[in-house]
């Protein structure tokens, strides 16, 4: 049973001592629910509608930066739409970033780490080559008895693209000393969907994290994450499958390199995926195959 939840809501914190905090929080929550059946027999039909939702939570500071964290959600039961009552529980770290001094901030800016103020990309995939790398971030990749062998950090998609070729544009828009920036950007995608090799556009701003992992003198490695970008699909329900509104979202994930004198070049490959986050029961998402990028930066 797939049951989605994404909610909007408000907190307020009530200090306790200096160390130890605790909120309360109230809110309205878009639920999602996908139909299963058994036997051709509909057990449970689709639903999609709003919901309250109410949580609280404990913090405890274990220094400036981390903190210890316990959160408890609950959303009622909908009579209406036969849905009972749904909690969650978690325990966890939160890190926060901290905000920097003028001073600090300039040093960073005039220190000898890499970070491109603007990037454009040029990205061509091709499912000649299969979605291997896709399903092995999504945990679908089938090796021997294995039937989800991989790493579950991201989606696959039940129409998967014949072709792909991107505009890429990212600017720079935080960065740390030496580890970690934030970007947003824009794109266009065109991609040719695999039954009568459809035409399909699509136009995307998106965040970029991004992570360097190895810096050498002539090049630096990292990997970068984007999610939930908001793109517009020139199609809608592509193929006869269940992928939703033309309004949509955009993820991709990938690993590359800055390289050339002053880094003005860059190398990446990446892979992508478009789904509505199951905000609607029409939700079966699109796969892109793994795209080799070439960027300038400048």
């Amino acid at each position: 049973m797939w049951i989605n939840a994404w909610s909007l809501s408000v907190k307020k914190d009530f200090n306790i001592d200096k160390k130890t905090s605790f909120y309360a929080e109230a809110g309205v929550a878009n639920i999602t629910r996908f139909a299963f059946s058994i036997n051709d027999k509909v057990i449970y039909e689709d639903a999609h509608y709003a919901s309250l939702l109410y949580g609280f939570g404990f913090q405890y500071w274990l220094s400036d930066k981390w903190r210890l964290s316990a959160n408890g959600t609950f959303l009622p039961k909908s009579t209406n739409h036969n849905q009972p009552s749904i909690s969650q529980a978690s325990v966890g770290f939160e890190y926060h970033l901290q905000q920097v001094d003028d001073k600090t901030a300039n040093e960073y800016a005039n220190n000898d780490y890499f970070f491109p103020k603007n990037i454009f990309q040029v990205s061509y995939g091709t499912s000649a080559i299969g979605f291997g790398v896709n399903r092995f971030f999504g945990m679908s990749l089938k090796v021997g008895n294995f039937e989800s062998f991989g790493i579950p950090v991201f989606w696959l998609g039940e129409v998967k693209a014949n072709h792909a070729f991107s505009l890429i544009y990212q600017r720079l828009i935080y960065r740390s000393e030496r580890i970690f920036s934030l970007d947003w950007g824009a794109s266009v995608t065109y991609f040719q969907s695999p039954i009568n090799n459809g035409n399909v556009f699509a136009f995307s701003v998106f965040p970029v994290l991004r992570f360097y992992l190895l810096r050498r003198d002539g090049f630096d490695f990292y990997t970068n994450y984007s999610l939930i970008g908001p793109t517009f699909l020139t199609k809608s329900d592509i193929n006869n499958t269940k992928t939703g509104p033309k309004i949509t979202f955009q993820d991709t994930m990938g690993f590359g390199i800055f390289f050339g004198k002053d880094r003005k070049y860059n190398a990446e490959l990446r892979i992508m995926h478009y789904s509505k986050g199951n905000i609607f029961t029409r939700n079966d998402g699109i796969a892109i195959p793994i795209q080799f990028t070439l960027g300038k930066t400048f």
